[in-house]
């Protein structure tokens, strides 16, 4: 068993059960599942294949979990850049920062409430 089926499983088996909370926000584990699922299909969609490494900036939320999960269904080793950290302004400056990369904004996947 991979660590992705762990997630189809908690899907299965705990549907109703709150798999994180995030503010006034939560998600159960069904909905973790299905979003993750969306994500992947939507990374690989972009390209993505497995064993490409997946790069999220984003704030600490449900959504980097999201992504988490989803890189772990497609197979694509992942890297977290958390936002609250500032930057020096050497590194904004740097080629790697202005580099474009592909990627998939967490907000995309927002709730359509």
């Amino acid at each position: 068993m991979f660590a992705r089926d762990l997630v189809k499983r908690c899907g299965n088996n705990f549907p109703t059960k709150i798999a994180y909370y995030c503010g006034e926000r939560s998600r159960t584990w069904r909905e973790m599942d299905q979003r993750s699922d969306r994500f992947g299909v939507a990374l690989q969609q972009l390209g993505h294949r497995p064993g490409q490494t997946e790069a999220i900036l984003a704030p600490e939320g449900i959504e980097v979990y999201e992504h988490f999960f989803a890189c772990m269904k497609i197979a694509a080793p992942r890297v977290s850049v958390d936002t609250g950290y500032i930057w020096p302004d050497e590194l904004q400056s740097s080629r790697c920062m202005q580099r474009p990369a592909p990627w998939a904004p967490p907000h995309s996947l927002k709730d359509e409430k």
